[in-house]
């Protein structure tokens, strides 16, 4: 359901290093899934973002806007009409995504990141993003 497709890259350089990765599905109003990645960077009120769907072949969307506090995880890709506002519970954050007006169930789960491992673009089951530490140490 992206409109455009953006070009594998790498985040702009501004951004600093990565700091959380958050992954979930969403299923479409047709009852497909489709993969999103979000990238935060960055800590406190100096947030900046951006997103990946993989199924769209689509990498490094910038994010207009990003919040994310103890209990939410807000941002926006008004470039898409979307929007989430979701609600924190230990690792997830769970809501809907609006896109164009149409809510889709979202549940996005916050992902630790494995050393070195982690490959952007449509090498997507080449990725190493393990659900908790203790599944990264065993990894290595």
């Amino acid at each position: 359901m992206v409109p455009e497709k953006t070009t594998e890259a790498a985040p702009p350089a501004q951004h600093g290093p990565e700091t959380s990765t958050w992954a979930g599905i969403w299923h479409t109003p047709d009852q497909h899934e489709q993969r999103v990645i979000l990238h935060i960077f960055g800590s406190g009120d100096n947030l900046s973002a951006t997103a990946d769907s993989p199924d769209e072949n689509a990498y490094a969307m910038p994010v207009a806007s990003i919040a994310l506090t103890s209990n939410s995880l807000r941002f926006s890709l008004p470039q898409f009409g979307g929007e989430f506002k979701g609600t924190l519970a230990g690792s997830q954050a769970t809501r809907t995504y609006s896109q164009n007006g149409t809510p889709m169930p979202l549940v996005l789960s916050k992902k630790y990141l494995s050393g070195n491992f982690i490959r952007r673009g449509p090498r997507w089951k080449r990725w190493r993003i393990a659900a908790s530490p203790s599944h990264n140490r065993a990894r290595r």
